[in-house]
């Protein structure tokens, strides 16, 4: 809606209209360059991961090596990390598989090779590069609550469930790692 007020001449009304276009424009920028934060992963993000991952066309049956990741520099990362595996311990079915959680450092991804699922902790970003470098090699498919992962094509699935449940699918990342899911769950995500 255009608002029409009295101006004394054509080039106050210019000045106001640049003002507010560059005020429009400004707080798009700054929204669009905020980067998405990661924040704890809530339980009920671990619920809605698990059945995504019962969506993995190519995920084995049975006992399923799970990595949980986590920055041991940071104390934050490394208490979700702790909830992550004490959840997926208590509560392991993902379709036909069992995951089998461990906690792993994520300055040391050798041990990673057996993995197939691997969970990123809430402030495990400066190893996301590296994990999904190991995750590519080894064909393992990562999750996080934090979305900027899956934006940055490090992450295969990103989850929020507050303030209503979204599943990410980072198109580049999911090929690299080899992953193939159920087309009827690709219709029902987001894929970036």
């Amino acid at each position: 809606m255009v608002e029409i007020t009295n101006f004394k001449n054509s080039g106050e009304i210019r000045r106001t209209m640049r003002g507010g276009l560059l005020r429009g424009t400004v707080a798009a920028l700054l929204f669009i360059a905020t980067p998405l934060t990661a924040s704890a992963t809530s339980e009920k993000d671990l619920q809605v991961a698990a059945r995504a991952l019962s969506f993995v066309s190519n995920m084995p049956a049975g006992a399923v090596d799970t990595a949980v990741l986590y920055d041991p520099a940071n104390a934050a990362s490394k208490s979700d990390a702790e909830a992550i595996h004490a959840y997926l311990a208590a509560h392991p079915a993902a379709g036909k598989a069992k995951l089998a959680p461990r906690l792993v450092a994520a300055d040391d991804l050798s041990s990673l090779s057996s993995a197939k699922v691997a969970f990123i902790a809430e402030g495990a970003s400066a190893y996301t590069a590296a994990i999904a470098q190991t995750a590519q090699s080894s064909g393992i498919v990562t999750l996080s609550s934090d979305l900027a992962c899956v934006q940055g094509g490090h992450c295969v699935v990103g989850i929020a469930s507050a303030p209503r449940v979204e599943i990410f699918v980072s198109r580049a990342a999911k090929d690299a790692v080899g992953a193939s899911f159920a087309s009827a769950f690709l219709m029902l995500v987001s894929e970036i």
